[in-house]
C-alpha cells in the first residue's frame, strides 16, 4: 500500500497557523497514532514551499534572500524516510505554478498524495491581506491598495502575489488538474466553530477526535488596530531606500511588528480597520463566481461553502489619524532584542564591528 501524503497547502488568513501551531505541539502523540509532521521550520515548512517556487524571501532588489532547493530536498527525504503517513504544511505551496506542481507530483510519485485547503470568506481576507503585505513594507492605505486590487482582474501592481494566492477557485483547479479532484479536501473555516478546523483535520487524517486542538496563543497573527496600522505605515513610508531587506525584517518586520501584536493586547477602545462599501461589493461579485467554479470541480468539501458569500465585516473608511497614543508609541521604541540582532547578523559582521570598536577603543 502507497504512502500516504497530505498537504496543507493554505490559503493564506484562513487559520493557517493555529493549524500549523496544533500540528506542532502534538506532533508526538500524532506520532504514536502513526502520523509523522514533517516540516522544515520549528512549526511549518515554509522554506521547502518558497524553495519548490523558487520564491525570494524579502525585497529582490535589497537584501532579498532566494532559498536554495536543497530546503525543499530536505524535506523530501524525511517524508520518503518515514514509515507513517505524513502531513506538511505552508501556505506557501498555494502559490506554486503549474509547472512547480508537475515537478511536486514527480517528486512525490508512487505515494497516495492528499491535498488539504482551508478556506474563508474572501472578503474577510481583504483587511487582513493589507495587513500582511504591510508587514512586507507596503506604502500604500487601505483605500489605496484595496483600488488596486480590484482594478484590473487578478492583477495587483502593489502586491502580485495577492491574485496567486486568493484566486482560489484556480489554484484549487489547478491542484485538482494534478493530483484529481477526489484526493482535494477543502476546509471550509466556521468562526462561529472554531473547532470545526481540528475536527475535519482530524476526519480527514483518519485521527481520533480531539487530537488536535486550539494552542494558547498563535502569536503575532492578531489584527492591528486603525491606530496601529496608521503608525506602521508611516515607518514603511519613512524607511529609507538604501536600507535593506534584513534591517527592516531585523527592525520593524520581526521587532516593532512582533512586538506589538505578540505583547500588547486590543481594548473595545481600539478602533478597527474597516472596509469600504464599494470594496465588498466588489468582494461579493468575485465570491459567487468562486463557490460557482468551486461547486463544479466535485472535491470533498467539510462545511458549507455558502458560507463562503457572507460578509459580516466592519464597514466604512477609517478617519486618517495624524497622533497616537503615547503608549502605541513607546511600544514600537521598545521592540528591541538584543538576542535577536546577534542571530541575525553573521559572525563575520559581528567580529568586524568587534574589531573596529577594538582599533577605535585603543586610538583613543
Amino acid at each position: 500500500m502507497p504512502k500516504k501524503v497530505f498537504i496543507h497547502v493554505g490559503f493564506h488568513k484562513t487559520g493557517t497557523t493555529a493549524i500549523q501551531e496544533s500540528l506542532f505541539t502534538n506532533s508526538k502523540a500524532l506520532k504514536v497514532l502513526g502520523t509523522t509532521y514533517a516540516r522544515t521550520g520549528k512549526k511549518a515548512s515554509h522554506r521547502a514551499a518558497w524553495a519548490l517556487s523558487g520564491k525570494t524571501w524579502g525585497w529582490k532588489d535589497r537584501g532579498g534572500v532566494k532559498t536554495p532547493i536543497s530546503e525543499w530536498n530536505k524535506l523530501l527525504r524525511k517524508i520518503k524516510l518515514r514509515k507513517s503517513q505524513v502531513v506538511i504544511s505552508s501556505e506557501f505551496f498555494s502559490e506554486l505554478s503549474d509547472q512547480h506542481l508537475s515537478k511536486l507530483a514527480l517528486d512525490l510519485k508512487g505515494m497516495d498524495v492528499h491535498i488539504i485547503f482551508t478556506i474563508r470568506p474572501f472578503s474577510k481576507m481583504l483587511s487582513s491581506s493589507y495587513q500582511q503585505y504591510l508587514k512586507y513594507g507596503l506604502k500604500a492605505s487601505y483605500e489605496e491598495w484595496l483600488k488596486d486590487i480590484f482594478a484590473v482582474p487578478n492583477k495587483s501592481k502593489l502586491s502580485p502575489s495577492f491574485w496567486k494566492r486568493h484566486n482560489h477557485a484556480k489554484v484549487i483547479d489547478r491542484w485538482q488538474r494534478t493530483f484529481g479532484s477526489q484526493n482535494i479536501h477543502l476546509i471550509v473555516v466556521d468562526e462561529n466553530e472554531p473547532d470545526h478546523l481540528y475536527r475535519s483535520f482530524e476526519e480527514i487524517l483518519k485521527l481520533p477526535k480531539q487530537t488536535l486542538n486550539a494552542g494558547n496563543s498563535v502569536g503575532s497573527n492578531r489584527s492591528l488596530s486603525h491606530t496601529e496600522i496608521s503608525l506602521l505605515l508611516a515607518i514603511n513610508k519613512a524607511f529609507p531606500a538604501n536600507r535593506s531587506w534584513p534591517d527592516y525584517e531585523l527592525f520593524i518586520r520581526n521587532g516593532v511588528f512582533r512586538y506589538i501584536t505578540d505583547e500588547i493586547k486590543l481594548t473595545d477602545l481600539d478602533e478597527r480597520l474597516l472596509t469600504p462599501q464599494w470594496a465588498l461589493d466588489a468582494s461579493k461579485e468575485f465570491s459567487e463566481k468562486n463557490v460557482r467554479k468551486i461547486e463544479s470541480l466535485n472535491l470533498n468539501i467539510y462545511g458549507d461553502l455558502q458560507e463562503l458569500l457572507t460578509s459580516d465585516v466592519a464597514v466604512g473608511v477609517n478617519n486618517e489619524i495624524s497622533e497616537i497614543f503615547l503608549n502605541v508609541a513607546a511600544s514600537a521604541l521598545l521592540a528591541f532584542e538584543k538576542k535577536a540582532v546577534l542571530q541575525k547578523y553573521s559572525s563575520k559582521e559581528i567580529y568586524l564591528e568587534a574589531l573596529r570598536r577594538f582599533k577605535k577603543f585603543i586610538i583613543e
